[in-house]
């Protein structure tokens, strides 16, 4: 059974068909990044019948002992995705086809007696494995589906595509409450950090969150900006499947280290440090005029303070 049941499933970017041999696996880049083989045309691959159970082969006593990711077919992750054309399909990540493969390989090597059908499908897993070998499944993908000759020019609007919604989200849950506990107490504010906001807070909003996560997207907000405006911030552009998530990973990664810090300024060298490199300048966002302009500690709603910065942008 697929593990996205209820969630909203990714869909194929790209796809074609991978010809190893006498054998012709459908492969998909989806719209997160992951490469895929449908589960009929893995097994099909291996030949087995195209109607066979996936969780059957995988758990048969003779192969299962050799699954390197997890104890049995339990530790593979299904798939789920939309064709883009041909409607849903579940599948497999290309890289643990390879270790499906490793299993039958590796049964084969240690003697287990295996069926006729087993030994075709390690026989087959063997030839599929030394072709893979020198340039690796990945590239062999993205070669049979096309991804790669706009992998590079187009490595920034497809990471955008990941981060970037294509309409207003919704945004209440995203930062949690931790957070503006946290910068309230480094920033030694004594107001209610869970509803009235300083200001400056914006900036460094700005300067812990938006600038670490990602700097292509950064620079995309800087010179595309969609200007927050009352109610509307920069997080609410972002995707909820790929950016809100690696949104939330970073935010929660912040926390922990606001957790361990007493001053504001101790967090920033400690991001610095764990980061390896400096945060994109505050000058992106804001002018000089500005700048001189800019107050240390005055109350005003949060959501005026990033229109604030915004509008010093333009």
């Amino acid at each position: 059974m697929s593990e996205n049941k209820g969630k909203k499933i990714p869909v194929a970017a790209f796809s074609g068909t991978l010809e190893i041999g006498n054998s012709e696996l459908p492969c998909y880049v989806l719209d997160d990044g992951t490469r895929v083989f449908s589960t009929t045309g893995m097994l099909v691959s291996l030949g087995f019948k195209s109607n066979v159970n996936a969780r059957e082969v995988l758990t048969a006593r003779a192969i299962k002992p050799y699954i390197d990711r997890g104890k049995d077919a339990r530790g593979l992750k299904l798939i789920e995705f939309d064709t883009g054309g041909y409607g849903k399909a579940i599948g497999y990540d290309v890289e643990q086809f390879m270790d499906v493969c490793q299993a039958f390989s590796k049964a084969q090597d240690a003697g287990v007696k295996l069926t006729p059908r087993q030994l075709t499908a390690s026989k087959r897993a063997n030839m599929l494995l030394r072709a893979t070998s020198k340039v690796g499944i990945i590239a062999l993908v993205d070669e049979a589906t096309g991804y790669q000759h706009v992998r590079q020019e187009q490595e920034l609007q497809f990471k955008l595509k990941l981060f970037l919604a294509e309409e207003m989200r919704g945004w209440e849950k995203t930062f949690p409450d931790k957070l503006w506990i946290e910068l309230a107490r480094l920033t030694d504010w004594h107001g209610e950090p869970t509803k009235n906001r300083p200001r400056y807070w914006g900036y460094l909003v700005m300067e812990l969150i938006y600038r670490y996560l990602d700097p292509d997207v950064a620079e995309y907000l800087k010179d595309n900006k969609p200007k927050p405006r009352k109610g509307q911030n920069y997080h609410q552009w972002f995707t909820e499947d790929y950016g809100v998530r690696k949104l939330v990973e970073h935010i929660n990664q912040v926390i922990g280290m606001a957790q361990a810090c007493d001053t504001i300024d101790e967090l920033k060298k400690k991001m610095k440090h764990v980061y390896g490199k400096e945060p994109l300048q505050l000058e992106m966002f804001i002018d000089d005029h500005d700048k001189r302009e800019l107050p240390t500690k005055i109350d005003m709603p949060f959501d005026e303070a990033m229109a604030k910065i915004a509008k010093a942008g333009k």
